[in-house]
């Protein structure tokens, strides 16, 4: 995970993919998984995420476009956070998921984009009001109400949460592969971890 979150990369979540869906189920088991990996010597498969070269159009930054796995991302980026506010010496949220001038390397469009941006830029270890139809709001919420830090350890995770990367050149057809896979998931499922998180 640490190569798919290098430094320098920024993620934009397209208008086309569908807003945050993860609920309660996900997230238990998802805590329950990173516990497991925070205090075992195994790998940990996070699923595939597909990526989406947007080129770099004068910015210095590496910038992707997620064709697929934004959900699971978008769940680990709120849980770091929420680790980040509950145990103020781990800054991995801010390393990870923040450019030096503070801007989000997480881009949301449309629906979750205010309330990601909200959950990011929030700055004490209290629930977020007011949002109850945010999904991402409930996350972070949950997260926050059950994570016990005492049980998980940032460096394991880190080390030995694997995603299997698939990277476009910016040539190729990011709506047909998306049609493509959402097509496929329909028709025959996927065992990957957002089915069993």
């Amino acid at each position: 995970i640490t190569k798919v979150l290098s430094d320098g990369r920024v993620f934009y979540i397209p208008f086309y993919q569908r807003a945050y869906v993860w609920d309660e189920k996900m997230w238990r088991r998802f805590i329950r998984d990173m516990e497991y990996i925070s205090h075992s010597d195994e790998e940990y498969f996070f699923g595939s995420i597909i990526l989406k070269d947007r080129g770099h159009e004068g910015e210095e930054y590496d910038r992707q476009t997620v064709i697929d796995g934004q959900q699971r991302l978008t769940t680990f980026a709120i849980f770091i956070k929420v680790m980040g506010l509950k145990n103020a010496t781990i800054h991995l949220f801010e390393k990870r998921f923040m450019l030096d001038d503070n801007s989000l390397t997480i881009r949301h469009s449309l629906a979750d984009k205010e309330a990601f941006d909200k959950i990011a830029y929030q700055t004490e270890d209290k629930a977020i009001q007011g949002e109850e139809t945010s999904n991402l709001i409930k996350a972070f919420n949950f997260f926050r109400d059950n994570v016990d830090t005492a049980k998980i350890n940032v460096n394991n995770i880190m080390s030995r949460t694997v995603f299997i990367s698939i990277n476009l050149d910016n040539n190729e057809n990011e709506h047909k592969i998306f049609d493509t896979i959402n097509s496929l998931e329909s028709k025959i499922g996927r065992a990957s971890c957002r089915e069993r998180v």
